[in-house]
């Protein structure tokens, strides 16, 4: 189950690969557009662009991190605490039993 924050960060993720998607293609449909001024707004984007490329991969990295994190704490902690994890695992499935057997 995700939580809003990863929820979030997926589509953050998914919107800025978007954008620069649609960016690349703008940047290649003016390809033969001659002009100063075209020529320093496609300089600016393209410089733009890859500073995007790259804070997007730093980004995956940190969530991938994060995650990976996550997933050491709770192991550690199920391990560590077997009978509360049993017991917390045993309630939640009683909640979601009875929700779903009401609807």
């Amino acid at each position: 189950m995700k939580d809003a924050g990863s929820l979030a960060h997926e589509t953050l993720e998914k919107d800025l690969r978007q954008v620069i998607a649609e960016t690349e293609d703008l940047l290649n449909a003016t390809v033969g557009q001659a002009g100063e001024k075209i020529q320093a707004v496609r300089t600016r984007v393209e410089e733009t662009l890859a500073s995007a490329k790259a804070k997007l991969g730093d980004f995956e990295h940190l969530t991938f991190d994060g995650a990976k994190a996550a997933a050491i704490a709770t192991d550690k902690y199920v391990h560590d605490n077997p009978w509360p994890s049993i017991g917390v695992a045993a309630a939640i499935g009683l909640i979601a039993g009875w929700v779903f057997r009401r609807k």
